[in-house]
């Protein structure tokens, strides 16, 4: 009875990160439409895109990598033990360092602005590549104040504050959208320098609003290297590998915007804007499922449990990427032309981007898979193993990527050539979600797959929704002639579609994430069909009738347990 307790803060965290994330990406998409209607694809957008992409770098190498798999473990098993004073230790020494490396790469990366914009842009032109170079400048203080705030996000989670971390971006978006909007009114020139300036300031108020609340947490706390204090060491040793291997996923994205640089001008705008769509199940879903699984697993030990986590974990995953992956192929073109086509971006344009966002579809399925299964070893101190997997998954993706590019180049599909960068993208993932499945079953680590049988109906349900989206973007969608008509279309295939989906998939999934339960194992074999009663960790039945021949406890009114012959036994065996 007490066992499912403990299990319910991680699944109310992935509701807390899932709303926080997406009101981020909701905002981020409402900048995305301001972007897209001043700017389309075209030059100046690449070049903001470009200056994007090397300070996000350095965000995504500490928050999603070397804070995330090494810090955050540490507070989280601290604050779970209600270790207060080495709570605070850790957290002055870790904002030590960290603050040391935020003012140095932010000094270097102004001063090495122009080396960089050739470096990592060689196919723009000499006007492009001095714009580019001046938005560098302006903007990458903002990787100081994300790492910054990547500490303010380990302190935040390991204390189960899942929703403020996720949520601080919408700041930063609503800032890039207010600049753009005064600067066009007021007549500033170049605008998108406006945008830099505004997108710098955003930071800024992101970094404060995360600050607040962590030091409400830790009390006054003065930065201060620990030397020879064993958790911070620890943390360092872990940071290093962990930031590997999340640098080896933005150096992809670095070798894609130098590929695409060499195609036609948009065509780095257009890989933006589909990436920005495609990212929105990957971060809403993936990233969600995955900060939260890795907060409570960092304070379990038990193997069982464990493995219980994991498999709970992929069914969440699974249950929403799947059906995204199936909307952005068959409405795609729906999906763009309905959040973008305004202003200065055309059909034509949302066609390129369809092209390329339904390339993205692996990337979709795999790339939230990769993600919680590293997850699973970081939360164990294991930080090697998930890098050597992310490495052999990026050589994959880059190979696969840049031979698919440059066929499709030559077979003329111009801006669309971008499509083959992502589908590379999307076998380097796969291959690493091999890899670390294939890992995890070496060390005799319980099978965390679904069952297939859930699986294939979760399949066979998007295939419907799929052709949802594709009656209506085919046969409804030629008659659409203004941006909100296309909006209500994909709202209605999103509601038509999303209800055949739930009718055949199930709603065990979305019901155990709206009450805060935790999910394990398959569905249950019931007269409730995929909505009935769930086994619990214990063999017991929640809900429903006993198990046919199951007995009683004598006085208890609950099911017993199963027969030892039928019991799942787990063993599981963490190497570092």
């Amino acid at each position: 009875m007490s066992s499912r307790k403990p299990e319910a803060p991680a699944a109310g965290g992935e509701v807390r990160a899932g709303g926080g994330i997406l009101t981020s990406r909701v905002t981020g998409l409402a900048r995305d439409v301001v972007l897209g209607a001043f700017f389309g694809l075209s030059p100046a957008m690449d070049a903001y895109v470009f200056a994007l992409r090397l300070p996000n770098f350095f965000r995504n190498l500490m928050a999603e990598g070397a804070l995330s798999a090494s810090l955050t473990p540490i507070l989280a098993a601290l604050v779970g033990a209600k270790n207060t004073k080495d709570v605070q230790r850790v957290a002055r020494g870790s904002l030590a360092l960290v603050g040391i490396a935020a003012l140095g790469l932010s000094i270097a990366g102004m001063l090495a602005a122009p080396w960089l914009a050739r470096f990592v842009a060689p196919g723009f032109d000499s006007d492009q590549q001095l714009l580019a170079s001046r938005l560098v400048q302006i903007t990458f203080p903002m990787a100081g104040m994300m790492i910054l705030g990547a500490w303010c996000m380990s302190v935040l989670n390991s204390h189960r504050w899942f929703f403020v971390p996720q949520a601080a971006p919408a700041l930063w978006n609503l800032a890039q959208i207010a600049g753009v909007l005064v600067g066009a009114r007021m007549g500033w020139e170049p605008l998108v320098v406006v945008l830099a300036w505004s997108t710098l300031v955003g930071s800024a108020l992101q970094l404060l609003v995360q600050f607040v609340p962590a030091r409400r947490l830790l009390g006054w706390i003065r930065p201060r290297i620990e030397r020879g204090y064993q958790p911070i060491q620890e943390a360092v040793r872990r940071a290093g590998p962990a930031a590997a291997g999340q640098g080896l996923y933005q150096v992809s994205g670095l070798v894609d915007a130098a590929l695409a640089s060499f195609l036609l001008s948009g065509a780095l705008s257009a890989l933006y804007f589909a990436q920005r769509i495609a990212q929105l199940p990957l971060a809403v879903v993936g990233a969600a499922v995955t900060q939260a699984a890795l907060t409570e697993m960092s304070r379990e030990k038990d193997p069982a449990k464990l493995a219980s986590h994991l498999e709970g974990a992929s069914q969440k995953i699974l249950w929403f990427t799947i059906p995204a992956a199936a909307a952005v192929i068959a409405g795609g073109d729906l999906i763009a032309s309905a959040i973008f086509q305004r202003g200065a971006f055309t059909s034509s344009d949302a066609r390129d981007v369809h092209v390329i966002l339904a390339a993205s579809a692996l990337s979709i399925l795999a790339g939230p898979m990769a993600k919680l299964l590293a997850a699973s070893f970081h939360s164990q101190g294991n930080t090697a193993i998930p890098l050597r997997c992310a490495a052999w998954g990026l050589g994959t993706g880059v190979a696969v990527g840049a031979s698919l590019m440059f066929f499709l180049e030559s077979a003329g599909w111009g801006v669309r050539a971008a499509a083959g960068l992502v589908g590379g993208g999307g076998v380097g993932a796969s291959v690493q979600v091999a890899l670390l499945a294939r890992t995890l079953k070496s060390r005799e680590f319980p099978s965390w797959r679904p069952r297939g049988q859930t699986v294939l109906r979760m399949a066979l349900a998007a295939v419907c929704l799929g052709a949802v989206f594709w009656f209506t973007g085919t046969v409804l969608g030629a008659v659409a002639d203004t941006g909100w008509e296309r909006v209500a279309l994909v709202a209605m295939a999103g509601v038509v579609g999303g209800g055949v989906y739930v009718g055949i998939a199930g709603t065990r999934v979305p019901k155990a994430l709206l009450r805060g339960e935790h999910l394990a194992g398959g569905p249950a074999r019931g007269p409730n069909g995929a909505d009935g009663a769930a086994d619990d960790q214990d063999g017991k039945r929640r809900g429903g009738p006993p198990r046919r021949g199951g007995r009683r406890h004598q006085g208890s009114g609950g099911p017993a347990p199963m027969p030892k012959r039928k019991r799942r036994r787990v063993r599981a065996r963490w190497t570092k």
